[in-house]
């Protein structure tokens, strides 16, 4: 009797701790299907923005199963744990950090999401620190109502949790950019040589597993506009 109410307690426990993954996947479901494979159209964009007025892109790599709005809120710890609609979760949302224009005008951009497994959410990334992967998925897509910019991944690695070092690159003159790509590469566990010194950057960033205080991955990425 005591080993059958062991298994119905681990069973509970199992199950609320997966829950919060199936109500996400529920509601990222429904907004892919509702946006997109439209999103790039104006008036979906108009209404997506009418319900989700903090939306500021849409991020996608079907290959990959990366298909997500992009949100943002006047800091960094509001989608940590908040879905699209508002909706507490702990798989939270992919988003921009709360520095960054939301129209893609600084040289570096920063989108964060969380690592949850099942290939969901950024959970993906950390494949990127596989020279053959990146090779075979080298490109991703950031969508908005005016532009489409293709992001053409170039570099990952592991990092602390801190990752201060990316913002230097926004105030970096020419020369200076060299010396910090010649640094990145030097710590990138994957690379491929397509930058110059007037590209802008898109950092995506999530927890490199599962475990509690993870290191991060950190994958990079140039951002090119594209014409509809």
């Amino acid at each position: 009797m005591i080993c059958f109410i062991g298994a119905a307690v681990l069973a509970w426990l199992s199950f609320s701790l997966y829950r919060p993954l199936l109500d996400a996947r529920q509601v990222y479901q429904a907004l892919q299907s509702e946006y997109g494979s439209s999103i790039s159209e104006a008036s979906k964009w108009q209404q997506m923005l009418a319900n989700y007025p903090n939306a500021v892109g849409w991020l996608k790599a079907s290959d990959l199963g990366i298909d997500y709005p992009v949100m943002q809120a006047s800091d960094n710890d509001y989608y940590l744990n908040h879905l699209p609609d508002g909706t507490q979760n702990p798989v939270g949302s992919v988003f921009m950090d709360a520095q960054n224009s939301n129209d893609l005008t600084d040289p570096l951009t920063i989108l964060y999401g969380h690592h949850v497994g099942d290939g969901e959410m950024f959970s993906p990334l950390i494949q990127y620190r596989e020279q053959d992967f990146l090779q075979q998925h080298p490109v991703m897509y950031y969508i908005t109502a005016e532009q489409v910019w293709e992001i053409q991944i170039f570099a990952a690695h592991e990092a602390g949790a801190q990752a201060d070092y990316l913002w230097n690159y926004s105030g970096l003159q020419k020369e200076e950019r060299e010396e910090w790509f010649q640094e990145l590469s030097a710590r990138a566990d994957t690379w491929l040589d397509i930058l110059t010194s007037d590209d802008k950057l898109m950092v995506l960033v999530t927890c490199a597993s599962l475990r509690t205080q993870a290191p991060r991955c950190i994958v990079y990425g140039v951002v090119k506009e594209m014409t509809q």
